[in-house]
């Protein structure tokens, strides 16, 4: 008797569908990767808890991954970005290869400090204190 489909194409590859998924696939994509449809492997989520949880799991981890990137952005950072430089000669034969790093700084991005603050302060304006209502000047008339 042939095994599942759920035994041979998604239980041996469950950890390179988290990884897979946490590295932005959808699962559609995944789907595509194991070489079976959408539709089974939506069918198989539903009928297998550890698939179904594999998923579940893996959202909150990529939600916290995106804030802080976006936090990280917001702020601005120094990185060490590496360059690497090939001489060749007239036949395109490699001469020498080296390798440069520079220190570079990334400056902090309003849009990404303002977004953050839209998903971690759900309703709040920037610089709101909760509890101030700030009413507009009326023009005299």
């Amino acid at each position: 008797m042939a095994k599942p489909l759920y035994e041979t194409a998604i239980e041996p590859y469950l950890e390179n569908i988290r990884e897979w998924y946490l590295a932005g696939e959808t699962k559609k994509q995944i789907a595509d990767r194991l070489h079976i449809g959408y539709a089974t492997l939506r069918e198989n989520i539903g009928k297998h808890p550890a698939l179904a949880a594999l998923f579940a799991r893996a959202l909150p981890n990529l939600d916290e991954e995106i804030r802080n990137a976006m936090y990280r952005r917001a702020q601005g950072y120094d990185y060490i970005e590496t360059v690497t430089e090939t001489l060749f000669d007239k036949d395109g034969n490699v001469l020498n290869k080296r390798e440069k790093a520079f220190a570079k700084h990334l400056p902090p991005d309003p849009t990404s400090a303002k977004f953050w603050w839209e998903i971690n302060h759900k309703g709040e304006a920037i610089g709101e204190e909760p509890g101030v209502i700030i009413l507009p000047e009326v023009a005299d008339g």
